[in-house]
């Protein structure tokens, strides 16, 4: 069997109501609580294997100097932190002034080692020796969002082993950290309240600015832990404010998701029905040409806490609950343990290219980017989860291509029209006349088989490469220059 669990996309649901929607806060604030403390024995898990470091001290658990003063804040911070929690019952035995002016010092000590762990930048850009604005890449923006404890050294790190992995300058929205156990209260609240904290709204109107922007064609905006949380609320508003044609710039994709919903809506409710009757059978040119967000991929480990508390658990096919909120993208599924970005993430999905020597390659980071022949999770077969609770998802054909690629109108103005002939398939990895359904293999039980690479659009990026244009981007494009 496969180390690599492919979920197609669901294909949506006609239930009004849903999970975060219809039911309580306090009601789900239990469920996430009770979910949390079933998988409670693999919390070890976020931080195994501790070794190996594969791409070196872009790795957040390598034995460097800056990751041990952070590790070291960040224990200082969670002796602190856990007394206090555990105290608050027992102030209702103490004096109020007592308790005022204890939580006061408290947290006066404990913003001022969050602070050193945060720093004073306001602004993340990848360093410009890893990757520098190319000609062809004019009009792409990349932006990466972190997840919990990440202070300034790691969101750095994160967004430098990005640049040097795809080939292009990336900028870092720091979701800063107040240490783990303040930053998992805050992950609660904004699961279950639906609170948007100064973290998600400083950052919308910062991805807003760029839909808006004429000079934007693509935006890449991607997501690890808790950002993918913060992230999901970013797009909620981005649904509601952003007009639709602005939205197909945007492509999505999370590691160790810890969000309890994605939303992607379609955007005329033609293609919804067609999308209901023909949820297996996705060539029907007369189909609405897809989603509001045109990709999204989730990425993710079997064995990691977090996902399993997010992402896994809410398409697992275990759960029979009939109100689960949506989890709209394609999910890759690794056999495999570890939360870090760079170490347990990247290094085992994305891995570095060594240089010949520690200090040469690019940037004098001892490597020369992705590297492309030996990488084992791309080159692994993929299975295809077939049926989980939603019951409805795309099948592994429809998410192999865009479009069938045979229609000579396909560039022209008049069918380019989003009420057009020509089919697109959501959210799909490859665009091209050319289809990646050629691609695959035929198995021994006769059906065409697929590795990861012919599925995943963000392994197209790699190295500064480009996926072939899509219709989507055709509409893009003439919008920056009507």
């Amino acid at each position: 069997m496969t180390g690599i669990k492919f979920y197609g996309s669901q294909v949506g649901s006609k239930i009004k109501l849903t999970h975060q929607t219809s039911n309580e806060p306090i009601s789900l604030l239990y469920h996430d609580i009770l979910t949390a403390l079933k998988s409670a024995p693999e919390i070890i898990y976020i931080f195994w294997p501790i070794w190996p470091a594969l791409s070196g001290d872009f790795c957040e658990l390598a034995p460097t100097r800056a990751n041990f003063w952070a590790i070291f804040l960040h224990v200082v911070l969670f002796v602190m932190q856990v007394p206090f929690v555990l105290s608050v019952p027992l102030w209702i035995l103490l004096p109020g002034w007592t308790v005022i002016i204890g939580v006061a010092v408290f947290m006066v000590l404990n913003n001022l080692v969050a602070y050193l762990l945060n720093g004073p930048k306001k602004e993340f850009r990848s360093g410009e020796k890893f990757a520098k604005k190319r000609s062809e890449h004019e009009g792409e923006e990349w932006v990466f969002m972190n997840g919990v404890a990440a202070g300034e050294h790691w969101l750095q790190r994160n967004i430098d082993r990005i640049a040097l992995t795809f080939g292009r300058p990336v900028t870092g929205l720091h979701n800063k950290t107040n240490g783990i156990v303040f930053d998992v209260l805050q992950v609660l609240w904004q699961r279950n309240f639906r609170y948007a904290t100064t973290d998600v709204r400083k950052h919308f109107t910062i991805l807003k600015a760029l839909l808006f922007d004429p000079d934007t064609k693509k935006l890449v905006f991607m997501m690890h832990s808790q950002g993918a949380i913060e992230g999901g609320m970013i797009i909620d508003l981005l649904l509601q404010e952003i007009p639709q044609d602005l939205l197909a710039k945007l492509e999505v994709y999370t590691f160790g998701c810890a969000a309890n919903h994605f939303n992607n809506p379609r955007r005329h409710v033609r293609g919804s029905e067609a999308e209901h009757s023909h949820s297996q059978k996705c060539l029907d040119k007369d189909r609405d040409p897809g989603k509001a967000i045109h990709h999204i991929e989730h990425y993710c480990h079997t064995k990691d806490f977090v996902a399993r508390w997010g992402i896994l658990h809410y398409i697992n096919p275990g759960i029979t609950e009939p109100d689960f909120p949506r989890f709209m993208g394609r999910v890759f599924q690794r056999e495999g343990s570890g939360h870090m970005f760079g170490q347990h993430y990247f290094d085992n999905m994305f891995p570095l290219e060594p240089a010949p020597t520690k200090d040469g390659g690019i940037g004098q980071s001892g490597f020369l980017g992705a590297d492309e022949k030996k990488n084992a999770f791309m080159n692994e077969d993929v299975e295809w989860v077939g049926k989980t609770r939603v019951g409805r998802q795309e099948n592994l054909e429809t998410s192999a291509t865009t479009t069938d690629g045979t229609t000579p109108e396909f560039y022209d103005e008049e069918s380019s029209d989003d009420e057009g002939k020509v089919g697109i398939f959501d959210e799909s990895p490859i665009n091209s006349r050319q289809s990646t359904f050629n691609s695959g293999f035929v198995n021994g039980e006769g059906r065409r088989a697929y590795k990861v690479r012919n599925l995943s659009r963000l392994w197209q990026y790699r190295n500064g490469k480009c996926p072939r244009v899509d219709r989507v981007d055709v509409k893009v494009q003439r919008m920056r220059t009507a």
